[in-house]
């Protein structure tokens, strides 16, 4: 390979020999070859980067002047400077005496997202704090002996073993030992980390003296900065000998470095009496930021102006054939295509300005597919809005999918390109089977080849002008079911009969399998088909790859800090698995017995948190829910309520995989009678370090010096400079302090500066008292029981005046006591409601957050104002800081008792009778358990009456007994079909005849691939629900709900949809969303029920 000019070419890695003393090299470069994007080169391959040993052996001398001389990147494999393993080093200038900007290039990616505790951690495990007080100058200098009598002409350098502030040297161990001690580092001719502003860095002789006295004047050692140096080096580049792990993180080096050529790229327009259409088509190809390397238009038997268009148009090659279709248009435009990326355009869509541009910076080398959004345009090519596809396109690995679903959301024709080696391999595709959605062949065909890369911009233009529909919408269901049905199952055999040049090889017999399995289902009997989740039986799970087992996660590659949400649709790859429906609403619904998400993480040293948010779709506790990593059982628990569950992924239960990642599916087992009661809303992702909680215990009642090497520096946060021999000094306005309080009740803490201060001090968003004694050097910090966490943790923000230099911090003591927290009297939403803010008289404590519960029992009076006709009184509660279990609540007011139970959030509503003067509201509040963390932030007063809504005859649904209660809420058609136009919706029931003992509502549902259900409750009054029933499955459904012989009027029928459609995904221009559908609502009487 002299020359690299592909999008699929494997780049070339040159291996120095002298590696082999460290790893073994046969076993790396496998490993390289694993991802797909590089190779181990030899001495006739032009490498695009160099791996060498860091050493001075002789290979490695001759791969740096190679790299030199070609000006490609090297990379250093050694020993790390932790001594726990081996590290990598970066050096774009090919010298070994130039900076490595590997740390740099770290800890931009991953310094600003590492928790506190998971920072804190890793720096203090490979970090010694804080310098002597010295003013030499420590000298380690070890390859440049000139440098050595340059200094000793200074006549100011101490031995090389003696600490000092300031140490000059031109070894890079040297140079991270000396920055995690807090001493200044005069770096010589480049070593250690660059580009991070850390070191004062002489590189020839010239600048030696003058760094040196610029580390005397100037502090580059700043604690904060280094501390995430140390924490990111520690996690992020420190391996073991594993050839898997090193391998990927040599991959992401080098492909960090690596120059790529922009592949040549193929635009191919198909074009069948699309006259009017492809000029627009055509221009839009041409007028790329980047031009496309060839534009080819077929003309697949136009009988229209189509090639009187053509035939106007220079530097384009026009291929014309009689009339034989899509796949035909398609196989004749690539033979002759020359293309590395090939683009396949409907003649009526446009391409956007910088598609050509996007595509050729992508990586596709593992690509087996691109994908990118459109947007859609009417006839006249006005913008309307994003694509439906571009809410539920997968990407990512869709063998799973495939083999589980049979289908999977993709981008329509103009939305993709295609590698040109994948291609090769699928096409020619056969014509008859596919004169149209030949795209479906092409998609499934390639997500047998490799994964699917998601481009998250808009690039190009989808026109909807009548013409073109593939479906259209008769009261919403699509008439041409059966056509696509049938296309469907032709793409299945069509692939199984090409699986030998298609699949791998060792991949075969599970496609064969899956797809016999789809065919027998499409051809069963109503009814008798198995679900989608049932084909996974079809592969033997016990020896089948880990990515089959997961049902159809596309296993996204997560890394720390990563939120992902599932209450919107989301194109892209996507952990979620067998038993979970698609996002929505409601989150991703499970509908089995058991659910599966599948992901990526990096092997790095440490475990993960995984923070699931979840709500509860069914009016019952959830039991025994178990909780496993990759079939191993993590947590058993009682789900009371909505919340947040956290659990650690312990690191030895994921292993390493081939790509040099670790292979994650998490499962949440229910039940097999819990269908559709649990909604997945969110997760979350944090890597751990250690224990996940650095902060020391502080012994109560004893003063604990800070200084260097003594216990109680490690509560130093954010915000300090480096500790000295016995005291350290706010860096900044803002430090952090963390310590665990081993007596878990109210406390005082004392802190002993320098110098009388003035200082305020946070918990989070809450202020805590301060107090200070004229003339003392000594602040203390009041910590209520509720600021301490469950686990005895403890982290306040000290805020500074920003004149002047605070004093240093010497000692500090925590002292418990037993008297309970003084309530503040503070200006706050929930104060103005009560008469005093002393009233809370028990158990409350009010601050600028609110009434803060300090014990089990609390008390509250309120003042409220004459309503003859009774009201309302909503009081929300947050609850702050780790939680491990919901808490249950039982609030008693006015002799009523109400039980709740609270997660994170919730609102309490109370009745209250009339009361004809103003007059105090008692309100007592029981916890079930200790209350730390709850908050009530805000009440309010709801005096209205209810609202009277007289019925209009014409609003009415067919029965005459319904109408919607929110007009934006329904779109009612010309047949008087009432659609469902947000996720859940009211009509009110009006006129319902005394006999009445049903109500018969007709419904209408869109099937596969949307597979849309209705949940319709009658409530009454009050808000109790009577009676409840769903609809589900493609067509009109009826649905009897019992009604009471005795209810509260009036009545409303609820309904919640589990998934909003497009319109124009179904060629429907009105109405624009379509959430299923109300057709009629019907009173029955008596035994007709």
């Amino acid at each position: 390979m002299a020359e690299l000019h592909t999008a699929n070419a494997v780049q070339a890695l040159r291996l120095s020999n002298d590696i082999a003393e460290m790893i073994d090299t046969k076993a790396l470069e496998r490993a390289l070859g694993v991802g797909g994007r590089w190779r181990a080169g030899s001495d006739d391959v032009q490498p695009a980067a160099v791996l060498v040993s860091g050493g001075r052996g002789t290979d490695d001398r001759r791969l740096y002047d190679l790299a030199r001389s070609g000006g490609f990147p090297v990379l250093e494999l050694r020993e790390s400077w932790t001594g726990l393993g081996l590290s990598l080093a970066e050096r774009v200038i090919a010298t070994e005496y130039r900076g490595d900007v590997r740390p740099g290039r770290l800890v931009a990616l991953y310094a600003d997202v590492l928790t506190e505790d998971t920072l804190s951690a890793a720096a203090a495990s490979v970090t010694s704090e804080g310098s002597e007080e010295e003013s030499g100058i420590a000298v380690r200098v070890g390859r440049k002996t000139e440098f050595l009598s340059c200094l000793d002409k200074l006549g100011e350098a101490s031995a090389s073993d003696v600490p000092a502030a300031i140490v000059v040297t031109d070894n890079a161990d040297e140079v991270w030992f000396a920055l995690a001690r807090g001493a200044e580092v005069v770096t010589i001719a480049g070593a250690g980390p660059a580009g991070l502003g850390l070191t004062h860095d002489a590189q020839d002789l010239d600048e030696l003296s003058s760094a040196i006295a610029a580390a005397r004047r100037v502090r580059r050692n700043r604690r904060d900065r280094t501390r995430a140096l140390l924490a990111v080096e520690r996690l992020f580049n420190v391996f073991p000998p594993d050839p898997r792990i090193i391998a990927a993180a040599v991959s992401d080096a080098a492909d960090a470095h690596a120059v790529r050529a922009r592949p040549r790229v193929s635009v191919i327009i198909t074009a069948h009496n699309y006259g009017r259409y492809v000029a627009d088509a055509i221009r839009s190809a041409q007028a790329q930021s980047v031009a496309p390397d060839e534009i080819i238009v077929v003309d697949d038997g136009s009988t229209d102006d189509t090639a009187e268009v053509l035939a106007s148009f220079d530097g384009i090659k026009v291929i014309s054939q009689p009339n034989r279709g899509q796949a035909a248009a398609f196989n004749a435009g690539f033979a002759s295509s020359t293309g590395d990326l090939v683009l396949f355009l409907d003649a009526d869509d446009r391409l956007g300005a910088k598609a050509i541009e996007t595509l050729g910076q992508a990586d596709v080398r593992e690509a087996g597919r691109v994908q990118f959004l459109l947007e859609t345009i009417d006839r006249k090519g006005r913008a309307t809005g994003l694509h439906p596809a571009c809410f539920r396109a997968a990407a990512g690995d869709l063998r799973g999918a495939l083999l589980t679903e049979g289908i999977f959301g993709f981008m329509p024709t103009s939305g993709n390109a295609f590698p040109r080696h994948i291609l090769e391999a699928i096409l020619p595709m056969p014509e008859p089977e596919f004169r149209i959605a030949a795209d479906l062949y092409l998609v499934l065909a390639a997500a047998l080849r490799g994964s699917v890369v998601h481009l998250p911009q808009v690039l190009g233009q989808y026109r909807i002008h009548g013409a073109n529909a593939y479906f259209h919408a008769e009261m919403g269901t699509p008439y041409l079911k059966a056509r696509r049905s049938a296309q469907r199952g032709a793409a299945w055999r069509t692939l199984l009969g090409r699986l030998d040049p298609i699949a791998r090889s060792d991949e075969r017999g599970a496609y064969e399998r899956a797809f016999e399995g789809l065919l027998r289902r499409k051809a069963a009997p109503a009814g008798a088909a198995c679900s989608a989740e049932r084909l996974v039986s079809l592969v033997d799970e016990a020896s089948a790859p880990i990515w089959q087992s997961a049902g159809k996660a596309t296993w996204p590659p997560f890394d720390t800090n990563v939120s992902r949400l599932f209450t919107v649709p989301e194109a892209g790859a996507s952990p979620l698995g067998a038993g979970w429906s698609e996002s929505g609403p409601r989150g991703a619904v499970l509908r089995g017995a058991t659910g599966r998400l599948a992901f990526t993480l990096p092997a790095v040293a440490g475990d993960w948190q995984l923070s699931i948010d979840y709500r509860l779709l069914a009016n019952e506790v959830l039991s025994d829910v178990r909780f496993l990593l990759n079939g191993h059982l993590l947590d058993e628990r009682h789900l009371l309520t909505d919340g947040t569950i956290r659990l650690r992924l312990p690191e030895m239960l994921m292993p390493v995989a081939g790509t040099g990642r670790r292979d994650v599916i998490f499962s949440i087992e229910v039940g097999a009678t819990r269908r559709e009661s649990l909604g997945l809303q969110a997760l979350r992702l944090d890597l751990l370090f250690g224990s996940g909680q650095p902060a020391p215990a502080l012994e109560p009642n004893h003063w604990h010096g800070i200084g260097t090497g003594l216990r109680a520096s490690q509560c130093l946060g954010r915000g300090w400079d480096w500790p000295r021999v016995r005291s350290v000094t706010p860096a900044g306005t803002s430090v952090q302090l963390a310590f665990t309080s081993i007596e878990r009740r109210g406390s005082m803490l004392l802190l002993g500066w320098s110098a009388p201060i003035e200082l305020r001090a946070r918990l989070g968003n809450a202020q805590l008292p301060v107090l200070h004694w004229e003339g003392s050097a000594c602040s203390v910090i009041e910590l209520a029981h509720d600021c301490i966490q469950p686990d005895g943790r403890v982290e306040i923000n000290l805020i500074f005046a920003e004149s002047g230099v605070p004093p240093e911090l010497r000692a500090l003591c925590l002292s418990p006591t037993a008297k309970d927290a003084v309530p503040f009297a503070m200006p706050c939403p929930f104060a103005d409601l009560f008469a005093s803010p002393r009233t809370a008289v028990c158990g409350i404590r009010v601050t600028a957050e609110g009434g803060v519960l300090t014990s089990r029992f609390a008390l509250l009076t309120v003042l409220l104002p004459p309503v003859p006709g009774g009201s309302t009184l909503m009081i929300d509660l947050r609850r702050s800081g780790k939680r491990a279990e919901p808490l249950a609540l039982t609030v008693t007011t006015e002799g009523a008792q109400h039980r709740a139970v609270i997660g994170a959030w919730a609102r309490l509503v109370l009745p209250i009778g009339p009361r004809g003067v103003a007059e105090p509201l008692e309100i007592a509040l029981v916890a079930d358990a200790d209350p730390s963390g709850l908050v009530l932030t805000s009440a309010f007063l709801d005096c209205a009456p209810p609202n009277q809504v007289a019925a209009d005859p014409a609003d009415s649904l067919p029965g005459g007994v319904a109408r919607p209660e929110l007009p934006y809420a329904w779109q009612a058609t010309d047949e008087a079909v009432h659609w469902l136009t947000t996720s859940s919706g009211n009509l009110l029931l009006a006129g319902l005849p005394a006999e009445t003992s049903a109500l018969r509502a007709r419904t209408l549902t869109l099937g596969p691939p949307f597979d849309q259900r209705l949940a319709l409750s009658l409530i009454d009054k009050r808000g109790q629900r009577l009676s409840s029933a769903t609809t589900e499955g493609e067509g009109t459904s009826v649905v009897d709900l019992p009604v009471p012989a005795a209810f509260s009027a009036p009545l409303r029928l609820e309904v919640m949809t589990s998934q909003l459609v497009s319109g124009d995904l179904l060629g429907a221009e009105s109405p624009q969303v379509l959430g299923g559908a109300v057709i009629s609502v019907t009173p029955v009487e008596g035994a007709d029920a």
